[in-house]
């Protein structure tokens, strides 16, 4: 079964028209054999790169991370997000399924 795409959107309120140009990393992303749509209010693909910093934190104790990682599709239904990066506890890596 082919993986499912994602849809991101975004909806204009008020006057004037906008321009859009979607992104990864700070670079413009342009329309080819891997994404379409870079230049409208719609985005789609299969997989979703992301990454994350700050602080846990849990009474007064705190704990900074950072992390990257893919979000895939898998069917209709599931999301396998791998991720890697680093905690207070040192180097974390692995992968979650979020399920419908």
């Amino acid at each position: 079964m082919a993986p499912a795409a994602y849809r991101l959107a975004f909806e204009q309120t008020g006057d004037g028209a906008l321009t859009y140009q979607w992104q990864t990393n700070g670079v413009n992303l342009s329309d080819g054999n891997h994404y379409a749509g870079t230049m409208t209010a719609t985005h789609g693909d299969t997989s979703i790169p992301w990454a994350a910093t700050g602080t846990a934190t849990k009474g007064t104790a705190t704990c900074p991370f950072s992390m990257t990682g893919t979000g895939t599709f898998q069917g209709t239904s599931n999301i396998i997000l791998n991720y890697a990066g680093t905690s207070c506890n040192g180097p974390v890596s692995g992968a979650e399924t979020i399920k419908r």
